[in-house]
């Protein structure tokens, strides 16, 4: 597994169910997890893989 998988791997919340199951506080912890997470995360991939 190469650095980039292993950021979108470190960065995944699913919830199988329908969305309108949802509470607004498990919306927000799955932004807060997979959006946020991976925005933030990229900078560090970055610095590893550009030389």
């Amino acid at each position: 597994m190469n650095l980039t998988n292993q950021v979108c791997a470190i960065t995944r919340l699913v919830r199988h169910r329908w969305i309108s199951n949802y509470t607004e506080a498990e919306i927000d912890l799955m932004l807060d997890v997979n959006l946020k997470g991976t925005i933030l995360g990229s900078p560090a991939a970055l610095k590893a893989m550009i030389p």
